[in-house]
């Protein structure tokens, strides 16, 4: 029993220990092994900008795994390589296939039973009903019977003789007794001191929301003086500055380290007014420290707007060298000097307030 325990245990642990090795060698295979680009370019002389013929390929693993962008003809194609398989080519025929099995496919027909109707009876049932309602219309009433309605009304209409008598008038009633003048003054100065006293509190409660809005105003003018003497005072503070040096020299040694490694090829160009074509000569004469004088510029003064050349880029990039670039900011005290800071603001704040 202990000895299948065992087996068991050490077939566990082999398993761990393999799936562990695999995620160290991923682990190791994305901090060491390069993500190499190449991007190549050509035109000829009398092709026009958009008639450029370009392609670049990303490859990582030796070339296993790569990606390919080709310009040709104004037209872009994409292909994916894993393994020396083209990836794209077994999608878009595996969408090509189902296409067609969708296409084929069809609905069987259904068999008609026998208990169904045509369309022929049921069209045949409506016309039969439409002609039974036709026969049962209302015939017109005749004439004689509408003139004895008529008589009967004219006689319910008119008043008998008992109804012509006159209603009596009603008498109105007796007009209330008016105040005498004596008390009307005395309402009308009760009036005039409730107004007076509404007025009072009307204006004394607009001059306590105004203060009141000042006041706001004034703290909110006092917050933002803090706050901006906090910031002025945060980065112009020495080991502020240290950290923002070292994140610019560390953002500064990736930029270098993502550019290009080599550039080689030629360039001829020209244009039609002779200083501008110096002016560019020179502009490109500055990158020089760039490709290492790998690409020959060949300028044309012959008053003629041509470009043509044959230029190939090359570059790679290390995993780790973004790594290191997060560890050293990590480890780096101005650098956790300037997080806590800016993260116990707020506590500093409610402090000073207190």
């Amino acid at each position: 029993m202990l000895h299948i325990l065992w087996m068991i245990l050490k077939i566990l642990l082999i398993i761990i220990g393999i799936i562990l090795g695999l995620v160290l060698l991923l682990v190791l295979l994305l901090l060491f092994c390069p993500v190499r680009y190449k991007v190549h370019a050509a035109k000829e002389e009398e092709a026009s900008l958009t008639d450029v013929r370009a392609d670049g390929t990303v490859s990582w693993l030796f070339g296993g795994a790569a990606v390919g962008v080709t310009y040709k003809d104004r037209n872009t194609d994409i292909s994916i390589r894993l393994f020396g398989i083209p990836v794209d080519k077994l999608l878009s025929r595996g969408k090509k296939e189902k296409k067609e099995t969708e296409e084929d496919v069809f609905l069987p027909d259904i068999p008609r039973t026998e208990t169904e109707e045509p369309a022929g009876s049921a069209s045949g049932s409506i016309v039969e009903d439409i002609s039974a309602e036709k026969t049962e219309e209302v015939k017109p009433e005749a004439p004689e019977e509408k003139a004895s309605e008529i008589r009967e009304d004219e006689t319910a209409s008119v008043p008998s003789p008992e109804e012509k008598t006159e209603k009596p008038v009603e008498v109105p009633e007796t007009v209330k007794e008016e105040p005498f003048p004596a008390q009307i003054p005395e309402a009308e100065t009760v009036g005039t001191e409730e107004e007076k006293e509404s007025l009072f509190e009307k204006i004394g409660s607009r001059i306590e929301k105004l203060k009141e809005k000042l006041q706001q105003v004034r703290d909110k003018v006092h917050t933002i003086c803090t706050q901006v003497t906090w910031w002025r005072d945060f980065f112009f503070h020495e080991r502020t500055q240290a950290a923002i040096r070292m994140l610019f020299s560390e953002v500064r040694g990736i930029i270098h380290h993502v550019l290009p490694t080599r550039m080689y090829g030629d360039l001829a160009f020209g244009c039609e007014d002779p200083s501008l074509t110096g002016r560019i000569t020179g502009v490109l004469a500055m990158s020089i420290p760039f490709h290492k004088n790998q690409i020959a510029f060949s300028p044309s003064f012959e008053c003629r707007s041509f470009v043509k050349g044959d230029v190939t880029v090359k570059g790679r990039i290390y995993g780790i060298a973004f790594v290191a670039a997060g560890v050293r900011l990590v480890l780096s005290k101005n650098i956790r000097f300037v997080i806590g800071k800016v993260r116990n603001r707020k506590k500093e704040d409610n402090h000073k307030e207190e």
